[in-house]
């Protein structure tokens, strides 16, 4: 029998977990060696998945503009704003270039700086500079209508996916596509 929540099962004050929960927590910690695709253990765990094309709709560009994620969690996996200055560039003559989002906490504040330092005044004028200024509840709209995101491997990068937004997604240091 299906147990309704596997990750609330307790015995003499111990919690516990079921055996097919505790392979996907080891599979999580061991994600090199794993050999799978850990989101698709997670989505297919319960009944009932969801197929992909509902998880990640197709993605589109809305001709809002170009945004940016300026870091991840771990500066190591994110490029240093010179790098990344002119792959936005580029990136940006394939899109609408009607304007710049820049996304992170107010941590990535002064890498907004640097990286709006080493672009073109012209370019500077169209940028948005939305690091620290949106919550978690308003990136779905901050996002939406965007020709595509750049960004390093974020949770803002899934978000964007599944909200439609095409995204190039740089994999860095000990992140793993």
């Amino acid at each position: 029998a299906h147990d309704p929540d596997p990750f609330n099962r307790w015995e003499a004050g111990q919690r516990l977990m079921d055996g097919w929960c505790a392979l996907g927590m080891r599979f999580t910690r061991d994600r090199k060696r794993a050999g799978i695709n850990l989101a698709d253990f997670w989505a297919n765990f319960l009944p009932g998945a969801v197929p992909p094309d509902g998880v990640n709709v197709e993605a589109k560009p809305g001709g809002r503009g170009l945004g940016v994620v300026l870091a991840g969690r771990a500066y190591r996996r994110s490029l240093p704003p010179d790098v990344l200055a002119p792959i936005v560039r580029a990136t940006l003559r394939r899109t609408s270039g009607e304007a710049i989002y820049l996304f992170g906490t107010k941590a990535e504040a002064g890498a907004a700086k640097v990286l709006m330092a080493h672009l073109p005044a012209s370019l500077c004028d169209k940028v948005h500079n939305l690091c620290g200024r949106t919550s978690l509840a308003e990136l779905p709209e901050a996002l939406s209508g965007l020709d595509r995101v750049l960004t390093p491997d974020t949770g803002l990068m899934h978000l964007a996916a599944h909200c439609g937004m095409p995204v190039t997604a740089f994999f860095l240091s000990n992140a793993w596509c």
